[in-house]
């Protein structure tokens, strides 16, 4: 009777790790755009970071940068909308936080993982 390994092989360890990075980016880049404060000095930091990846490595800057561009005003808008939502009836700020945590994830996933996503790769495009 053998005993089957229970170790993971590399491929398997390197889509694990993949997966996490995913999860923890996503979860720490909400977080980080979520609290007004964070979100304007992570987001000054992630559009330096961006911008010198997208002008040293990038082969489409100019749709790279509207991209960052686009994603950086949304974010700067979307911390505004709890105090927008305070004042409706019914919403609060707490509904206004929940709707800028979720404009934050469409960003997140839609602009900085899709569009942007390719800077991240060993070999952009």
């Amino acid at each position: 009777m053998t005993n089957p390994s229970k170790l993971a092989n590399a491929q398997t360890q390197t889509q694990r790790a993949t997966s996490y990075v995913k999860t923890v980016g996503l979860g720490t880049f909400v977080l980080l755009m979520s609290i007004p404060l964070l979100n304007l000095f992570a987001g000054m930091l992630m559009l330096f970071w961006f911008a010198i990846n997208i002008i040293n490595r990038s082969a489409q800057r100019g749709r790279d940068f509207f991209w960052l561009f686009a994603a950086s005003v949304i974010c700067l808008v979307g911390f505004a909308i709890p105090m927008a939502t305070e004042s409706m009836r019914g919403v609060g700020f707490g509904g206004g936080w929940l709707l800028d945590v979720i404009v934050n994830v469409l960003v997140a996933l839609f602009i900085v993982g899709g569009q942007l996503g390719h800077l991240f790769r060993a070999d952009p495009v």
